[in-house]
């Protein structure tokens, strides 16, 4: 089982609801996504996509042969997609939808008729029902697991397994290996001393934005102890890793739905980063 843990700014992600992505020029994109989610809920997940193209001197001048590439929310024992719908404007040439890899849906979208916009709207009904996770104290101890990733050669949780190793972002670093080590005592339960990891990353890091972006080397995130979300996951997850534990990056968003007389969560209504780590098979 995957257990997502709590943000290390101590916020608790809710229901995310629409995407969009919209394309201003040949080389410069910004985009804004959602995903789902932790709360137990019901709900119809709107997604827009809108691709927007210079403006050309006449029609025949007017690009063509954009292609879009869209991800969907897949059926998982957390959720359910029940039901979903897809429009787009200008009727797409070519519309075929696969699974990838790791099992999500995936729509490519080819436009082969001059056009200066491209709109796809994307309309899904998501059942989502994340469990309580297990009590801390009764997950595995975190030898057990690392013992479990490695097998002889052949370990038996593939899908964990392939999230033990560094990556361009989440390199193995002695100073976090030995971070990591301050929690990870011999014998202790793998969500116990991931809490204690959250917990010390929210004492130890001050929230700074700009202190880094995209591009900043983990080492120096971890030397300057400042940074978002995405530089405390990461720090979280290369500590983890290092031990040759499962953990993965998760982003998405915090919605919150608040009245006049209650204050919003902190990040709230934003991106925002989580760690998730595999606390073994059954739990």
């Amino acid at each position: 089982m995957w257990s997502r843990s709590e943000s290390v700014r101590g916020l608790i992600p809710g229901q995310a609801c629409s995407s969009s992505v919209k394309r201003r020029g040949p080389s410069e994109r910004s985009c804004t996504s959602s995903d789902v989610h932790f709360e137990p809920i019901s709900s119809a997940h709107a997604a827009t996509a809108q691709v927007e193209t210079p403006a050309a001197t006449d029609a025949t001048d007017a690009p063509s042969g954009d292609i879009v590439v869209l991800g969907f929310g897949r059926t998982r024992q957390v959720q359910t997609v029940s039901a979903i719908d897809i429009v787009a404007h200008p009727e797409p040439a070519l519309a075929v939808r696969h699974l990838d890899y790791f099992g999500n849906h995936i729509g490519v979208y080819r436009i082969d008729q001059p056009h200066t916009r491209f709109d796809i709207e994307v309309r899904a009904t998501v059942e989502v029902r994340f469990p309580d996770p297990p009590p801390a104290a009764e997950t595995p101890p975190w030898e057990t697991l690392c013992a479990a990733l490695i097998g002889d050669g052949f370990p038996a949780p593939i899908e964990a397994s392939e999230f033990i190793y560094e990556s361009p972002l989440v390199p193995i670093i002695p100073e976090l290996r030995a971070y990591g080590a301050e929690s990870l005592k011999p014998g202790r339960p793998i969500l116990e001393a991931a809490r204690e990891i959250t917990s010390r990353i929210k004492k130890d890091f001050e929230y700074h934005p700009g202190a880094t972006d995209i591009s900043t080397p983990l080492n120096e995130v971890f030397a300057g102890k400042a940074g978002v979300c995405q530089d405390f996951a990461h720090v979280m997850i290369a500590a983890l890793r290092s031990h040759g534990l499962a953990a993965g990056y998760v982003s998405g968003y915090i919605r919150t739905v608040h009245s006049n007389d209650e204050a919003a969560l902190r990040g709230a209504d934003a991106s925002h980063a989580w760690v998730a780590v595999w606390c073994g098979e059954g739990n």
